[in-house]
C-alpha cells in the first residue's frame, strides 16, 4: 500500500481542486441548460431521490481522506466502500475512515463490483478470471480461462457480463456456466454498463467511440452501433502503465504514426445514471465524459490533473458518508485514494 502520510495537506487543498476542475477548467462544468445534456423526463425520484433530469447540478468535487481504491470501488451491504490497492482488498466505513483489510492476496486492476446477491467481484486481468468473495473473505471462481477480462456488470436477472478484449462472456444465472455473449472483433470490450432499461449494454474499450449493443427478445446480442464519441482533446496520452489495461490505445484519427492529429483513447469507467445520461472515464486525456441520454457526442465532465485521474466509477450506496447522487472515483496515481464526485441523479435500477 502506498504511503497516506500527505492526507492533511491534501484535505486542505481539496476545496481549490474543486473549484479548479469544476469552474475554471473550460470542460470541468456541465451546462445544465443544454439539451443534450437531458433526458426527457423531470422531476423523478429514484430510492427516495428526487432529481431534474432536465437541471442536474454539479459536478461537485470532493476529495476523500479514507478509502483505499486503485481501479474500481464496490459498497456492500453494510455500508463499507469496497476497494484494493493491486494486491490486497480492503472495507472503509467511512469518508475519513481508517481502511480496514478485508481480503489479503486478492490481486487485480480492473473491476470490483457488488452482486446482487451480495458476494464481491473482482477481476484479475492478469490471473484471466473472475473471483467472488462472500463476506466472510471466502472466495469461488466465477468464471476463468477468459483472454483479457476487465469490465462486469449484472442484468436484472442476475447473469453476468465480462468485458473480455474483443469478445464479451456471459456467465448464466442458473448454471453458472459462460459463454460468449459477443463476438467483437471490430472493437475492444473493455468497460461494460447497461442503459437505463436494460435493453441494451454499452462498451467502451480502445477508441473514442462508445458501442451501444442491442438485447434481443430472448437476452441474445444484437448488431452493435457506435452509439456516442468522446471529446478528447490534446496530444496523444503515454501508453498505460504496466499491467493498466495493455496496449498503447487506439489510433482514432490521422493517416499514419507520423500524423501529429493521432489521439489514444482507453475507456476505464462506464456508468448510467438514473435519466440515462452514461459517463466514461478516459486514460489519456485523463477526463470524465458524460454522453446525453440519447447519445452522439459527448462532454467533458470534468478535467483532472494527471496524478488526480479517477479510474473506474460507482455511485455511492447511500448509507452513511456514501452520497446515492455522487460518483466514487479510485486515482491509481494518488496513492490509491478515492475522489467524489457530485452529480445530482442516482444511478439506474440495480438487480
Amino acid at each position: 500500500m502506498g504511503a497516506r502520510s500527505q492526507h492533511a495537506a491534501r484535505a486542505l487543498g481539496s476545496l481549490v481542486l474543486s473549484l479548479i476542475s469544476a469552474c475554471t477548467d473550460p470542460g470541468g462544468a456541465l451546462d445544465t441548460d443544454s439539451e443534450a445534456s437531458t433526458s426527457t423526463d423531470s422531476d423523478d425520484t429514484t430510492g427516495g431521490v428526487t432529481y431534474d433530469c432536465a437541471n442536474l447540478p454539479g459536478p461537485w468535487i470532493r476529495q476523500l481522506d479514507g478509502p483505499i481504491a486503485a481501479a474500481d470501488v464496490a459498497f456492500d451491504d453494510q455500508g463499507n466502500l469496497v476497494g484494493s490497492n493491486t494486491q490486497d482488498l480492503f472495507k472503509t466505513s467511512s469518508a475519513d475512515g481508517q481502511p480496514a483489510l478485508w481480503v489479503p492476496g486478492a490481486a487485480g486492476r480492473a473491476a470490483v463490483r457488488q452482486l446482487s446477491d451480495g458476494r464481491i467481484a473482482v477481476v484479475q486481468e492478469m490471473f484471466f478470471r473472475v473471483l467472488v468473495f462472500s463476506p466472510d473473505g471466502s472466495s469461488a471462481v466465477l468464471a476463468s480461462n477468459l483472454v483479457y477480462p476487465f469490465g462486469l456488470v449484472e442484468d436484472l436477472d442476475g447473469n453476468i457480463y465480462i468485458g473480455d478484449e474483443t469478445r464479451i462472456v456471459r456467465v448464466d444465472a442458473e448454471s453458472g456456466e459462460t459463454e460468449v455473449w459477443l463476438d467483437a472483433p471490430g472493437f475492444v470490450s473493455r468497460w461494460v454498463s447497461f442503459d437505463r432499461d436494460y435493453d441494451a449494454l454499452f462498451v467502451g474499450g480502445r477508441s473514442e467511440v462508445i458501442y451501444r449493443v442491442p438485447l434481443g427478445p430472448g437476452g441474445e446480442a444484437g448488431e452493435p452501433i457506435e452509439w456516442g464519441t468522446l471529446p478528447l482533446f490534446g496530444d496523444p496520452g503515454p501508453a498505460p502503465p504496466p499491467n493498466q489495461g495493455g496496449g498503447a490505445g487506439t489510433k482514432t484519427d490521422g493517416e499514419g504514426p507520423d500524423e501529429s492529429n493521432e489521439r489514444l483513447a482507453l475507456v476505464d469507467g462506464l456508468g448510467v445514471d438514473a435519466c440515462g445520461n452514461l459517463y466514461v472515464a478516459e486514460f489519456h486525456s485523463r477526463g470524465l465524459y458524460k454522453i446525453p441520454a440519447g447519445g452522439g457526442a459527448g462532454e467533458l465532465f470534468v478535467g483532472w490533473e494527471p496524478f488526480r485521474y479517477g479510474h473506474g466509477l460507482q455511485w455511492g450506496s447511500g448509507i452513511g458518508d456514501w452520497s446515492a447522487t455522487s460518483l466514487y472515483l479510485p486515482q491509481p496515481y494518488n496513492e490509491f485514494n478515492v475522489i467524489e464526485v457530485e452529480v445530482g441523479v442516482p444511478q439506474k435500477q440495480q438487480p
